[in-house]
């Protein structure tokens, strides 16, 4: 991976309250790979993300977090324009708090140009469960460079 970048949001509302949490989230010290095969890929290497944080108004102290050794695997399904994946790439987490999909598989778009690959992903995911109202937004896009 060559670049990293993210916008992530939520806003999650339980008896008639409503917290709004807001980050902006790039990447460094990118030392890490992905690897597909027909149907599959695995990741690994490290990275380091760095993060800002807002909680309902309220700015936290920027936060870098530096993960080493990490290793992923799964299937994958491509079209022209987008690949579904049945987990993630790279994990997301703002102040400890990971921005995960539940598990399920993750859609994003993807462009080739040359040696280079690019994933973006524009998306919203809402869910309510026990009174409890939630929206993630996700805004992400990744480099890749093939080897």
């Amino acid at each position: 991976m060559t670049a990293f970048s993210a916008e992530v949001g939520s806003s999650t509302t339980f008896d008639n309250e409503t917290i709004e949490v807001s980050a902006t989230i790039s990447g460094s010290n990118l030392d890490y790979t992905i690897t597909f095969t027909d149907s599959d890929f695995s990741t690994s290497g490290g990275y380091t993300t760095n993060t800002t944080a807002n909680i309902d108004g309220q700015q936290f102290e920027a936060q870098s977090i530096t993960l080493t050794n990490v290793t992923g695997s799964g299937a994958y399904t491509a079209t022209a324009s987008e690949i579904t994946v049945g987990s993630s790439f790279f994990s997301l987490e703002v102040n400890g708090v990971p921005f995960e999909t539940g598990g399920a598989p993750q859609t994003v778009s993807y462009t080739i140009n040359g040696n280079q690959l690019v994933f973006s992903q524009n998306e919203a995911i809402s869910f309510t469960e026990q009174g409890i109202t939630s929206t993630v937004t996700i805004v992400q896009s990744s480099t890749w460079t093939r080897q």
